[in-house]
């Protein structure tokens, strides 16, 4: 199922790209553009069409000069992970496709385009991001750490801006003097007016705290 709203025959310039994932299927994600208004309700009719048990989620959305060149590049470079030749899914970590699209210049929709998927899904099939949540609650151990092999005193740098906070306890870490979850570190520097899950936008050694996390806790849930 491909993506693209332009059905004149004439790809405009410009265009969202955007990288989602879904709890149902880890170690998986989509990567896909639009030329519309937004992706919330891109992925709210995925939501429904790919008959999952659970809603996608965004893991980037960003605006770039040239949606069709820069998908057509990451859908190569990825092509031997690809899932299906017809189908835009890659057997990849969401932070090497994160990783890319955000060094293109461009502007980040990601905290608010999340936000709107919530309500997209929401408003198309109500009770859905309460079912979401309690699933995540139930199966979702905390995120540690020193069980995650980050020591104390180890500096996290957050992908999109380059601040870096220091951790200091097992779930929490030092930003800009104040004692904070990696929750509200990342609230705080993207700005946004509300809590998203932060382990792909921040780095230990190159590495995603969302990857440390999955690795640790294999398929068993996802960060706090």
């Amino acid at each position: 199922m491909q993506d693209h709203q332009n059905t004149t025959g004439h790809e405009p310039a410009g265009g969202i790209i955007y990288v989602l994932t879904n709890d149902a299927m880890p170690g998986m994600v989509k990567i896909g553009r639009t030329s519309g208004e937004g992706v919330e309700r891109r992925v709210a009719e995925l939501s429904r069409a790919t008959g999952v048990p659970l809603p996608f989620k965004v893991a980037v959305a960003r605006t770039v000069h040239d949606a069709h060149k820069v998908e057509k590049a990451l859908h190569i470079a990825f092509g031997p992970d690809r899932v299906n030749p017809s189908r835009e899914f890659f057997s990849i970590s969401e932070h090497r496709a994160v990783a890319i699209i955000n060094a293109f210049p461009g502007d980040d929709l990601t905290p608010q385009t999340e936000r709107a998927v919530e309500r997209e899904v929401e408003a198309a099939e109500p009770g859905t991001m309460a079912a979401v949540k309690s699933f995540e609650k139930k199966r979702r151990p905390p995120l540690n750490f020193e069980e995650m092999g980050v020591p104390l005193g180890s500096t996290l740098v957050h992908a999109a801006s380059g601040e870096t906070v220091e951790v200091v306890e097992a779930k929490k870490v030092l930003l800009r003097g104040e004692m904070v979850s990696l929750t509200m570190a990342q609230r705080i520097v993207s700005g946004a007016p509300y809590a998203v899950q932060p382990g792909r936008h921040w780095l230990f050694n190159g590495t995603s705290i969302g990857d440390l996390y999955e690795a640790t806790y294999p398929h068993e849930g996802r960060e706090e």
